[in-house]
């Protein structure tokens, strides 16, 4: 799902190993992964001029968990 959604970024994305990011990302719906990391991402390489990094990733990522320490219990039930 996150390399699907990613392919839809205008914005190329260097030396990101997306593997990483759906390991942190873990219990994210598509729509987290859409709004609250690549389009954060995406976002702050904008604002840098840049390039989508992992560490672009790894920030929006942190900045989501905040919300979602971890996935509701009842994703699961």
């Amino acid at each position: 799902m996150l390399e699907k959604n990613a392919a839809s970024i205008p914005v190329p994305m260097e030396g990101v190993n997306l593997k990483e990011i759906a390991r942190r990302t873990e219990g994210f719906s598509g729509r987290d992964l859409v709004e609250k990391v690549l389009k954060a991402a995406l976002h702050h390489a904008i604002m840098d001029d840049a390039a989508i990094s992992q560490k672009h990733l790894e920030d929006a990522v942190s900045g989501a968990r905040k919300h979602y320490p971890q996935a509701p219990k009842e994703m699961f039930s």
